[in-house]
């Protein structure tokens, strides 16, 4: 040990190229090595400051905090602990950390804030949502739900038109189609509402639309005729639907709205 009377330092050096050791009742409790790594409970440090690992009986836990008041402003670097939680600073917004109920999560759990601390809960499906727990990963989907894939409307029609077209995916999937027209005009013919697509077998299919309460698909009045879907269709992958108007007898002086929607079922 050494007076540094001009740094106004008390210095103690080993003078030699040895690590230095702090010992109690002859035996070591600290050492300082030449690299300048601090150890506390153990001879061989392996970092600036190296703890020794705790064990089961009380007051041998390697780092504890005593509870007081955060700073009032954040600092970069600092850990915190008023009692209840206990913070982290990687710069000046001050984060509490996210601490369960002492166990460690499964496969499809998340923790979860209970109003004191947070505990492990259970990711469960229902309802039609589907819930595949993988090793760190939850995977929610719900493979049922129907999609709308296409809808359009159309106003002042004053010929047979094509009201919406879709083309489906790379796989074979179930549709259903809904479809509405409004004849404002018409002098004279018939026009009929239809969906066009390609089944799974690649059979080309065309189905026709009848109003709600009719036995008829042609429309040859003015008036609203609002379809009921088409229950289901099973439709082959890239291929297109479509669904139009037709003329089955000349149209005269027609003037119509026109509107559909394509939903994906499976």
């Amino acid at each position: 040990m050494q007076a540094d009377s001009a740094n106004n330092l008390t210095k103690i050096n080993s003078r030699n190229n040895f690590d230095l050791s702090f010992l109690t009742n002859n035996t070591e409790a600290i050492r300082l090595t030449t690299a300048g790594r601090f150890g506390i409970g153990t001879t061989s440090p392996t970092a600036i400051l190296h703890l020794k690992a705790g064990t089961a009986t009380a007051n041998t836990a390697p780092l504890k905090l005593t509870s007081g008041t955060n700073l009032t402003t954040a600092e970069a670097g600092t850990w915190e602990y008023n009692g209840t939680s206990l913070f982290f600073s990687p710069s000046t917004t001050r984060l509490r950390t996210v601490l369960t109920d002492n166990s460690i999560p499964s496969n499809g759990q998340l923790p979860i804030g209970n109003g004191t601390n947070y505990t492990n809960a259970n990711i469960t499906g229902s309802k039609g949502v589907t819930v595949t727990n993988g090793s760190g990963t939850i995977d929610i989907s719900t493979p049922n739900s129907p999609t709308i894939v296409a809808s359009s409307e159309l106003t002042s029609q004053s010929a047979a038109t094509n009201i919406v077209t879709y083309t489906t995916g790379a796989a074979d999937s179930t549709y259903m189609i809904t479809a509405r027209v409004n004849i404002t005009a018409l002098t004279a013919g018939t026009l009929q509402t239809q969906v066009t697509y390609t089944d799974e077998t690649n059979a080309s299919r065309t189905l026709i639309f009848y109003g709600m309460g009719t036995t008829s698909a042609g429309l040859t009045t003015t008036g609203v005729s609002n379809y009921a879907p088409i229950a289901e269709i099973r439709v082959k992958a890239s291929t297109t639907i479509t669904l139009q108007t037709l003329a089955t007898v000349t149209l005269v002086g027609v003037t119509y709205n026109a509107g559909g929607t394509i939903i994906k079922i499976r």
